[in-house]
């Protein structure tokens, strides 16, 4: 088990302050060569990561640098190989940071059985391409432990898509209010949408001959009557033949009289 130095050793040998943000990197030293080479790779992309060969400085205590690594990082990467699988070392310090409820992101870098406790988590995955591995794991670790990274590059996606969405409204706008402009400035589109009005007008026409037709006919027979029948029959005759035109004629003239108050803005 790990232990802590004495105090007179940590003050001649101040420890490298550890950033909360950065990653510890827990691995089997038969993968010591890929480790090197990916945590490298990693701090020149801007990555935060914590490894024992490159951050541990000549006279520090190893067993001590470690264990503050382990305890201030709240994250790990956990490289898992068939080497790190079977290494009691690599298997503590990955239950340590489940139970501290770390950040645990495991590594493949070889095909092999998953320890138990590893996997309900996502891995990272560099068993086939190191390059898409590499790119996998930078999104995840360029982004902070609460998301405020993350969630300031979420809020500049539906600020653009606000944008967009204005710029789209406002060009069905432009077109709505062009073809009002057209449709005002030329005849031939006004009486092509205003099909119903032509048609009212024929109706009436059409109606009120039908009408007179209808009153020709009635007077005819009424002054035939009259001249048969009598006079009362042929009043009666004459009668309905005037109510007939004027129940076609008013309401002809009631429409036409409204349609001209509400052009001049009496209604």
């Amino acid at each position: 088990m790990l232990q802590f130095p004495d105090s007179k050793f940590v003050e001649e040998h101040p420890a490298v302050p550890i950033d909360p943000s950065a990653a510890f990197v827990s691995y089997a030293r038969e993968d010591l060569e890929f480790v090197m080479r990916l945590a490298k790779d990693l701090k020149e992309k801007g990555a935060k990561v914590w490894m024992d060969k490159l951050d541990i400085r000549p006279g520090q205590r190893w067993e001590f640098e470690v264990e503050s690594a382990l305890n201030g990082c709240s994250r790990m990467l956990v490289i898992v190989s068939p080497a790190s699988v079977t290494s009691k070392n690599v298997l503590a310090e990955a239950a340590y940071a489940i139970d501290e409820g770390k950040e645990v992101i495991p590594v493949l870098i070889q095909e092999c059985k998953i320890p138990f406790r590893l996997r309900p988590f996502q891995y990272a995955d560099f068993s086939s391409d190191y390059a898409a591995g590499l790119d996998e794991l930078l999104a995840t670790l360029t982004t902070s432990v609460d998301g405020t990274e993350g969630a300031a590059s979420e809020s500049v996606q539906p600020e653009t898509e606000r944008k967009h969405a204005d710029a789209a409204r406002l060009e069905l706008h432009n077109e709505t209010l062009t073809k009002e402009i057209q449709q005002q400035t030329d005849p031939s589109s006004q009486l092509k949408s205003e099909p119903h009005r032509i048609s009212k007008k024929k109706l009436f026409v059409g109606f009120a001959l039908f009408c007179v037709g209808i009153t020709a006919v009635s007077v005819t027979a009424a002054r035939q009557y009259m001249a048969e029948a009598g006079a009362e029959v042929g009043m009666v005759l004459c009668f309905a033949a005037v109510v007939s035109v004027a129940w076609a004629i008013v309401p002809w003239l009631r429409s036409r009289l409204r349609s001209r108050k509400q052009r001049s803005g009496l209604l």
